[in-house]
């Protein structure tokens, strides 16, 4: 079921109803109810998989917490986490791992086909394993005693607005809210509602028109010139952060209708001025994790620069690894693993130029703005290897763009089949979705509806629906982290 479906306008309300009409105590069984059948309405199969995993972390949670010793209390977390990563690694990963050995056996000169089975990807299985494994992780570090109502559980991992797309919620902050009594407040509904309009605005004004433009290119990647691609990259660039925060936005805005805060997973990626700074506001949720789970596992115990940097590489290689089973994912992997470590190097340096030059005020702001571009062009390039369906069409691309090559009419070309004011449509609307970022500042994203005067709210929420509703590509494409 798709947040921009039919189905999901009659469901949601419908769910919003029978929450709050229902006694406090029994809220759970019409949120676990309404969870289960948004999930099973992609295939009814894959609920099978979520409450597996969701019975295992229960019932290890507490051989963790019971566990006499450090060791047992490793052994009962290992064995979370080898079964929750072991059927993400074997629905996801598999045809990867067979032909990634195939290519390692064709380096030494043997011709190995490798067998590749029909595996179907259960939607969402990357982020509720992760959200999953947060509950035992947190038990076992002594944040969190184990929840003794298995329903409960099943709901923190099964939460119909965050399931499928995130945010990764940590069990030490989404779980309690299930405990605690959530009354209807009309404000706090109302923020939701802007929160979620928001999100319609970035999906279907933006994430779904630039979506043509970059399918078309991308289908003929040998037929693209370095104009073509270089625009074509640019509107990838707000199609995928459109599409992902817009997922976010209306996940976060729905559970704030029925009372529940979700965690804030974009902060302005595209104001970030380096690409570390790029990571900590772009899929907070996953970052923040990879960063409590991983990189702090493998920090040692007396600090060196060269061990920051290696837990720098280790997490954003597995940040790749994670969207997808691919070499392309891979190579974005690397690509800002080396960024994120270079500019861990080059940083201290740039400050000491900063300050012996004197760029504080006016300069300081043309400083600001450099960086700003700078760290959205690197983003850029990192998007082609993202959408490329190959390492070698993505080096393909590249080099057209670099040596400004290919077909001097293929821009034309591209508008012959996606009419140009398409183009101005998505032009006008990212405009806006940047100057609203600009009025925001530094203020949480949730709170998108508080920017503007009380009175002014309801001119603008409805102006904006009604733009939706007239431009915008009702219907369109599924969320494009869906296939993650």
């Amino acid at each position: 079921m798709l947040f921009h479906s039919k189905a999901f306008a009659i469901f949601f309300p419908c769910v919003v109803l029978a929450f709050f009409l229902t006694p406090q105590r029994r809220r759970w069984v019409v949120l676990l109810a309404a969870s289960y059948g948004f999930y099973m309405a992609w295939n009814a199969g894959y609920a099978i998989l979520l409450l597996l995993s969701t019975v295992i972390d229960y019932a290890v949670a507490f051989r963790v917490h019971a566990a006499e010793t450090p060791r047992k209390r490793l052994a009962w977390a290992g064995v979370s986490l080898s079964t929750n990563l072991g059927m993400l690694a074997y629905f996801k990963y598999t045809n990867f791992f067979l032909r990634a050995s195939a290519d390692l056996a064709g380096l030494f000169g043997l011709d190995v086909v490798p067998a590749q089975y029909d595996i179907i990807l259960p939607v969402g299985i990357s982020f509720y394993t992760f959200q999953t494994l947060s509950y035992t992780i947190d038990v076992y570090r002594g944040q969190l005693e184990p929840e003794r109502n298995l329903a409960r559980v099943a709901l923190y991992v099964s939460f119909f607005p965050q399931l499928v797309a995130g945010p990764i919620e940590r069990s030490t902050q989404l779980l309690p809210q299930f405990s605690q009594r959530q009354r209807f407040d009309f404000d706090r509904a109302v923020s939701g509602l802007a929160l979620m309009l928001l999100g319609f605005f970035k999906k279907l004004m933006i994430a779904d028109r630039a979506a043509r433009f970059v399918d078309v290119v991308y289908q003929d990647p040998n037929a693209q010139s370095g104009l073509s691609i270089l625009l074509v990259s640019y509107l990838f660039a707000f199609q995928i952060y459109c599409d992902f925060s817009a997922y976010s936005d209306i996940a976060i805005g729905a559970a704030r209708v029925l009372g529940f805060d979700l965690m804030e997973n974009f902060r302005r990626p595209y104001f970030a001025r380096s690409i570390p700074d790029m990571w900590r506001r772009w899929h907070v949720s996953l970052t923040t994790w990879l960063k409590d789970n991983l990189y702090m596992a493998l920090a040692p115990k007396k600090k060196s620069a060269w061990a920051t940097r290696r837990n720098m590489a280790i997490v954003f290689v597995s940040v790749g690894i994670w969207h997808g089973a691919e070499w392309t994912f891979v190579a974005f992997g690397f690509y800002h693993a080396a960024l994120s470590v270079l500019s861990h190097i080059v940083m201290p340096y740039i400050a000491k130029v900063k300050e012996n030059l004197q760029i504080t005020g006016f300069k300081d702001t043309l400083w600001g703005l450099a960086a700003i571009a700078l760290t959205f062009h690197l983003w850029c390039l990192s998007a082609i290897f993202f959408r490329g369906r190959s390492i070698t069409e993505a080096f393909t691309m590249l080099q057209r763009l670099f040596t400004w090559g290919g077909p001097a009419d293929a821009w034309s070309k591209v508008l012959v089949k996606v009419p140009e004011v398409e183009l101005w449509i998505v032009v006008a609307s990212i405009a806006a979705l940047m100057m609203l970022e600009l009025i925001q500042g530094d203020r949480d994203s949730r709170e998108a509806a508080q920017l503007f005067p009380r009175l002014l709210r309801p001119a603008l929420a409805a102006g904006s629906l009604v733009t939706i509703l007239m431009f915008g590509e009702i219907g369109g494409a599924p969320f494009y982290y869906f296939q993650f």
